[in-house]
């Protein structure tokens, strides 16, 4: 099962750090998420509007029945309940399809060329480059701009794939 969360205010993520007056007057944020602090508010959202227990009891009251308890874990134990990934997404205007994001490998470089008129994106390839003086170990290769031509070493499919990618 997929679930995707859009919220209706803006979330805000914080390290466990105890947050004492007097000490500091902010507090560092965290994006994304863990996933305990995913996998805690999903375990909330069904204990809260599950139908398994009764729903007059209290929160406490909902995680401390074994129906629930199977099904969600508690305190020692996660139960039958599992999160195997989380990713960033969005839900496209024109069709209301959710799309997951993620970041575009750092061997991507958006690029404009003389005479083009929309950016490019070419991959970076590694080379053995003696000009150069670093603190890096001897014989590492650089990242460094192709040689050949950008629009003849490049399929029309992979290009449309890393721009969906780049842009998400």
């Amino acid at each position: 099962m997929r679930i995707f969360i859009e919220p209706t205010e803006p979330l805000l993520f914080r390290s466990g750090r105890p947050f004492d007056a007097g000490e500091s007057n902010f507090a560092e944020s965290i994006f994304p998420p863990t996933p305990e602090t995913m996998q805690g508010a999903i375990r909330a959202m069904i204990a809260a509007h599950t139908t398994l227990v009764d729903s007059r009891l209290s929160m406490a009251a909902r995680f401390g029945t074994d129906t629930l308890t199977k099904l969600i874990g508690n305190q020692s134990g996660y139960g039958r309940f599992r999160i195997t990934g989380l990713a960033l997404g969005k839900r496209r205007r024109e069709d209301s399809i959710v799309e997951r994001l993620f970041p575009a490998p750092t061997y991507l470089m958006k690029v404009k060329f003389q005479g083009e008129k929309d950016p490019t994106i070419i991959q970076l390839k590694p080379k053995a480059l003696s000009d150069i003086t670093s603190n890096m170990p001897d014989g590492i290769q650089y990242l460094s701009l192709p040689d050949c031509n950008y629009s003849a070493s490049w399929e029309k499919s992979s290009r449309e794939v890393v721009e969906r990618r780049q842009t998400g």
